[in-house]
């Protein structure tokens, strides 16, 4: 693989960093991985954070490879930033070559229910409110 995309962060970083080609690029950008379950557990913070592996300088380049963060929640100011980013991503789906993964529908009545799945860690993809 030429990237690799891991919003789950903590041990699946190791993971994602084993993927890409020499010369590829592991981005990191979320660590949901932290938040399981209905109540945060510190325990199970301080694990994930101490399963996060060390990238030194001399390690990516031994490995050939690059590792790189983005917290999209901190460049909402960045309006001309994340407008070249979002025209980037739909010109990607318009020619066909991004597929998102739609987990399941709910209408916004059904809110509560759209988000306990997502809590409950059940959806595989996106989880979409729609009017109705």
């Amino acid at each position: 693989m030429d990237l690799v995309i891991d919003p789950l962060g903590g041990k699946d970083w190791r993971k994602g960093y084993s993927l890409p080609r020499p010369a590829g690029l592991l981005v990191t950008c979320g660590f949901s991985n932290l938040a399981t379950g209905e109540r945060r557990s510190l325990p199970r913070i301080l694990w994930q954070l101490a399963r996060i592996p060390r990238f030194s300088p001399l390690r990516l380049v031994n490995d050939n490879r690059a590792v790189a963060g983005v917290h999209p929640g901190a460049l909402w100011g960045e309006i001309e930033l994340m407008g070249e980013e979002l025209r980037a991503v739909l010109e990607l789906f318009e020619q066909g070559r991004v597929h998102p993964r739609v987990d399941s529908v709910f209408p916004f009545a059904r809110a509560a229910d759209a988000h306990r799945r997502i809590q409950e860690r059940k959806n595989v993809g996106k989880v979409l409110l729609v009017p109705g």
